[in-house]
């Protein structure tokens, strides 16, 4: 896709980056190889470690080759580039401004280059062939400061934003904790529950259509790809709408935990439980219990990377407190009215942050076209 380059003030030009910079590759630095110290280390998407040596010792902008296409880090410190990462020199320093073209290579949206593939990437050859805004040294200097000036307003805002969305999220894990923890009637889950482990099916079983469709993973969040299946079996392995099912093994905050399923009977897969109550209890103090333990269960593996498993043991294991029915019912309708508020307020903080988002790609549209 060709540059789109606009009309500019008088005393600014176009300049290929090519006149400007040069884009020296990075260099690999294993994670197993590098020894703690002050220099950061940078991959496609940012700091990734650090190193007690440098691979370039200047200020430099960091621009993702592999991976994160395009994306530039800032770095003011010596620091090491790993080879996912161009790294830049500037030719010429009374030409061009360090932090104008990281501003610049910030905004810019690098998928019109990239190679596509498994694995996109830039060529260096076609970032440098881009044309760079370029207005006297003094007007760059200008801009940069009024750009973090600004920049470091909107970030705060950002920045106190998201920590209210982290706070509103953990408003309703605090009410799930407080709610199901009490001394009231103690119950482990394996006498509440049957927990019905879900089937592994051959590559044959899974068919393109049929009789009853295949719970995976990823349809609990609401994907529509299924596989189907025309086996009839034991009535343990199918769940009807309205059932309760657990993914015991998942990505914590997205596929991990409680779901109920509101589709046409199915049969659900290996990865999944279906949590069938023993005993009375009210269907969304049943979804809401499974919620505290989806919640405990993610608490409990902080700082744990990539997916979390739970066994079915230490399902049946955990202990909740069970109420009568009457108390079962007002405490589930709190938590979904407290629920609701809850998404409704992470919709408005999240809208309010992309926002501020497009407000920054907005100003940086302004300053290259020499309108700031």
């Amino acid at each position: 896709m060709e540059q789109v380059l606009y009309s500019l003030p008088d005393d600014w030009e176009y300049k290929k980056l090519k006149a400007l910079i040069k884009m020296h590759y990075g260099k690999a630095l294993k994670a197993c190889d590098r020894v703690e110290g002050e220099v950061p280390v940078f991959g496609s998407n940012g700091v990734v470690g650090s190193h007690n040596e440098c691979l370039w010792s200047e200020p430099t902008v960091v621009i993702g080759r592999k991976g994160s296409v395009g994306e530039a880090n800032f770095s003011l410190t010596p620091s090491w580039t790993i080879d996912t990462a161009y790294y830049v020199e500037i030719i010429d320093h009374d030409v061009l401004d360090l932090k104008y073209f990281f501003y610049f290579a910030d905004r810019f949206d690098a998928s019109s280059i990239s190679q596509k593939g498994v694995k996109p990437g830039i060529n260096r050859n076609d970032y440098l062939d881009l044309n760079l805004p370029l207005p006297p040294f003094s007007e760059q200097k200008r801009i940069v400061e009024k750009l973090d000036a600004l920049f470091t307003r909107i970030d705060t805002a950002i920045e106190h934003l998201q920590e209210n969305l982290v706070t509103s999220k953990s408003l309703l894990a605090s009410a799930l904790f407080e709610k199901f923890h009490q001394e009231v009637n103690s119950t482990p889950i394996k006498e509440i529950f049957n927990v019905y482990n879900g089937r592994a099916y051959k590559k044959s079983e899974l068919l393109d259509s049929g009789k009853y469709k295949v719970i995976r993973i990823q349809n609990l969040k609401g994907g529509e790809n299924y596989y189907y299946s025309d086996l009839e079996l034991d009535e343990s392995k199918y769940c009807e709408s309205g059932d309760l099912l657990f993914s015991w093994s998942g990505t914590p905050g997205t596929s991990f935990g409680a779901f109920i399923w509101n589709d046409e009977k199915a049969i659900y897969h290996y990865h999944i439980w279906k949590m069938e109550p023993k005993v009375e209890i009210a269907p969304r103090y049943a979804y809401w219990v499974l919620k505290d333990i989806t919640e405990e269960a993610i608490a409990n593996a902080r700082g744990v990377a990539g997916m979390l498993h739970i066994t079915k043991g230490t399902m049946e294991s955990f202990i909740v407190s069970l109420p009568s029915y009457q108390a079962q019912q007002k405490v589930a309708k709190e938590l979904d009215e407290l629920a609701l508020k809850s998404e409704q307020l992470q919709t408005e903080i999240s809208s309010k942050i992309e926002s501020l988002k497009h407000l920054k790609a907005s100003i940086l549209d302004s300053a290259f076209k020499g309108e700031l």
